[in-house]
């Protein structure tokens, strides 16, 4: 997934909705696909192909949106896109690790989902999984995206 990210970002490419349900692994277990781009945005291109005139609607899926998405007060740039990728990755991540989709427990009514996106810190835990990546999932996921960036790296995963 990891790679997929990274793949993306070195082509100047924001995926924008890294969700469990637009993964695929294949058969043999080897291989991960990041399936629907249908909301890409070129890095640091004003309106991508999904925002009406410049407007900063939201798009993807909130519960694996990171805080400054929600509100789309994301920086249009490199570090900025990365952010949320390593945030979405990390809920995805948080997914597997605790057997339970992100915010579950928030996503009705709506209103809690988008307070639990701004507000709650998720706990993640695992007695089988390395800590290595326990650790990286718990920094993908704090609220501030500078401090993301700060303590967390594609190489953390």
């Amino acid at each position: 997934m990891v790679a997929a990210c990274e793949f993306l970002e070195d082509l100047g490419l924001a995926h924008r909705d890294i969700k469990p349900a637009n993964i695929v692994i294949l058969d043999d277990f080897e291989r991960l696909v990041l399936l629907d781009f249908g909301v890409i945005k070129p890095v640091g291109q004003k309106a991508g192909p999904t925002d009406d005139d410049g407007q900063k609607a939201f798009i993807g899926t909130l519960q694996y949106s990171s805080p400054e998405f929600l509100l789309r007060k994301e920086r249009n740039d490199a570090s900025g896109w990365r952010a949320l990728s390593i945030y979405q990755v990390g809920a995805v991540v948080h997914d597997l690790l605790m057997r339970r989709p992100l915010f579950g427990e928030f996503v009705n009514p709506y209103a809690a989902l988008v307070n639990a996106v701004q507000f709650e810190q998720p706990t993640v835990t695992s007695a089988t999984a390395p800590s290595y990546l326990v650790d990286a999932c718990q920094m993908a996921l704090i609220k501030d995206p500078d401090r993301r960036l700060e303590v967390v790296t594609w190489d953390s995963f």
